[in-house]
Formats: C-alpha cells, sequence, structure tokens
C-alpha cells in the first residue's frame, strides 16, 4: 500500500489489486469518456463510436449520477455473479446508498465550523434544486451538466425505475465486452481496452502525469483502488 499526499495534505491511500468487477466498471464509464481522455484502447474507442445515441445517454446517467449504486458485494468475484446480485438487490436500497453517500461527500466538503450538514434524504428527493446544488459542489471529475442532472433526480424519485435503468444497461454492455474480455493473453482473461497486466495498470492510470493532475478530483476519496485484471 502506498500513500500520496494530495493538495488539501490529506493522505490518499493506494491500493493495488486483482478486481475484475472494478475493472469492468472502470471500462464502461471510459465508453463516454472517449473525447474526454484521449488515448484510450483502439477497441474501447471503435466501441464507443458504435453505441447508440440512446445506450451512450444511459451510460451517462448510470456512470455519471448513479455510480455509487454499482459497488459490487464483497463476497462476488466475477461479472456474472455481480449482475446477478446487482439484480436481486432491493431498488430502494440502491436508490437511498446513492443520496446517503453524495450526501456524505457534501458534509465532508462543507468545514465543520460552518454548521452546517447540507440537506438529509428527504430534502434531496423532494427539492431539486438542493440536488443539483449538492451534485454541482462535490462533481469535480466531469463538467456538471444540469438536464442530465435533473433527469437522474426524476429516476432518484422512482427506485423501480433507476434500478431497471441500471440492470438492463450493464447487462447490455456486458454483452458486448464478454468475449472481448476473455480474449487475454494466454487465454487469460482480460479487460478489452488492455492486453496484459501492465496495460490494464496504464490504461486505468491513463498517465502518471494524468493521475497527479486530477489528484484533487480525490480529496473526498479515502482510498484509491487500482484494479488489475490478466
Amino acid at each position: 500500500m502506498k500513500s500520496f499526499s494530495l493538495p488539501s495534505q490529506q493522505t490518499l491511500a493506494i491500493r493495488v489489486a486483482f478486481e475484475p468487477i472494478y475493472n469492468v466498471l472502470n471500462s464502461f464509464s471510459l465508453l463516454t469518456a472517449t473525447e474526454r481522455l484521449p488515448g484510450l484502447n483502439t477497441w474501447l474507442v471503435r466501441t464507443a463510436a458504435g453505441l447508440t445515441p440512446e445506450r451512450r445517454h444511459a451510460n451517462r446517467l448510470v456512470f455519471e449520477g448513479l455510480r455509487d449504486a454499482l459497488t459490487p458485494e464483497e463476497d462476488v468475484f466475477d461479472v456474472p455473479g455481480y449482475l446477478k446480485n446487482l439484480a436481486e438487490q432491493d431498488a430502494y436500497v440502491i436508490r437511498d446508498r446513492v443520496l446517503e453517500r453524495l450526501s456524505s461527500r457534501f458534509s465532508r466538503r462543507i468545514p465543520s465550523e460552518d454548521g452546517f450538514a447540507g440537506p438529509d434524504m428527504a430534502r434531496l428527493l423532494s427539492d431539486v434544486q438542493a440536488y443539483l446544488t449538492c451534485i454541482e459542489y462535490v462533481q469535480v471529475d466531469v463538467l456538471f451538466d444540469p438536464v442530465l442532472q435533473t433527469e437522474i433526480h426524476a429516476l432518484l424519485n422512482d427506485a423501480p425505475a433507476l434500478h431497471h435503468l441500471i440492470v438492463s444497461h450493464l447487462e447490455e454492455l456486458w454483452k458486448m465486452f464478454a468475449a472481448e474480455w476473455k480474449r487475454g493473453p494466454n487465454g487469460n482473461e482480460c479487460n478489452p481496452p488492455c492486453a496484459g497486466r501492465s496495460r490494464c495498470l496504464r490504461t486505468i492510470l491513463i498517465r502518471k502525469r494524468r493521475l497527479m493532475k486530477h489528484f484533487a478530483c480525490l480529496r473526498d476519496a479515502s482510498c484509491l483502488l487500482i484494479s488489475l485484471d490478466g
């Protein structure tokens, strides 16, 4: 485990591990980040270009607004098992997980001496402007899109629809990725944007200097997981 000092003097622990589910989810998220992150693998760029507008939009909904709903259970070790587990989870539990983590991130960004804890979950659901304010305040890795986030807020108020969107979208993406995933070197499984452990690491980091440049985006995290698979 290595640690880096962030500009805010916060220490961020970095754990390197073989985590195929995180690796797949990272690859899915990159499908709508190819313009923002040049230099990605050709297969990934080609796959992203082939997405329908509807699939691209669904990907943005899931990964720009609902990523906190995707956290794998600790006892799930492969993607089919992960998708089955996700489909079996209660829609309202998944929805509340998103709101709880948003509220937690917002509270950590507010100095304690201000005495303001931010809106609670009920307020986040009932007040779209309060929700948008929280998102704009904590979202530092992508450009804030109020139209997209307003649609996500509507989904948060319809937990069954939110659950269906997440599960169906990830299942469709996995159908696209599954064959390529198994075409790693020497028959080993490998994430399509990579071609072995070293390139998987390079894909996750994009480049070391780019990771360093974006450390400011990690100030709300306690640990950065670099997932390798190969």
